[in-house]
Order: structure tokens, then sequence, then C-alpha cells
């Protein structure tokens, strides 16, 4: 080598997710999805892999809507949300530490 490196950049494509009030989110389909939300939500996980990250950009209406996530997640940095306002769009970040929802590490950050 010459002494030069390669900067390699990783590229998730984003896919779209469709609206249901109860959404399973597949852990080996997806690095990154979107969903736009149009009523309430209720959202599960299938295909844990041990160490794999996800990221979901979840975007409101505009009618505030209830969220509920599997028990066993652990969120950082705040409390599980309960809703998120009318209008607002948020990030939603999932780490899979095994095979099962209680390894689930989440982080929820949305706009003020």
């Amino acid at each position: 080598m010459d002494g030069k490196f390669q900067v390699r950049q990783i590229v998730h494509l984003q896919t779209a997710i469709t609206y249901a009030s109860n959404v399973t989110i597949d852990f080996a389909q997806y690095a990154s999805a979107r969903i736009d939300l149009t009523g309430n939500i209720t959202f599960a996980l299938t295909g844990h892999l041990f160490g794999s990250h996800l990221w979901l950009r979840v975007k409101c209406d505009g009618t505030q809507r209830t969220l509920t996530f599997p028990g066993g997640w652990t969120f950082v940095g705040a409390a599980a949300p309960a809703n998120i306002a009318a209008n607002k769009t948020a990030i939603l970040e999932l780490w899979s530490q095994g095979t099962t929802d209680s390894t689930i590490v989440a982080r929820w950050t949305v706009q003020p």
C-alpha cells in the first residue's frame, strides 16, 4: 500500500413499512425503515439477530397517536413513550443483544 486508506460508506436503504395497528418489524429484513402513522400502533419484533441495529423513522399525521412497545424492551435516555404528538417525526433506534424481546435496547428521539 502507498499509505492511503479507503473510507467505505455503508448505505442503508430505507424501506417503507405500511401502517397497521399492529406492526411486526423483522430485524433480518430491515436496517432502516420508515412508517407514517395514521392511527395508534403496537410494535413487535421478529428475526432478532445478536448485535444487529435498526433505525425506524416514525412520522405522525395530524392527530396524536398512542404507541405500545413490547414489555421486555429496555429504553435508554428516557422511558418508553406512550404517544407521539400530531405532526411530529421521531427516530426509534433498536439494538438486539440476543434472540428475544428482553434483549432489545431502544432509544426514542422525537422532534421538539
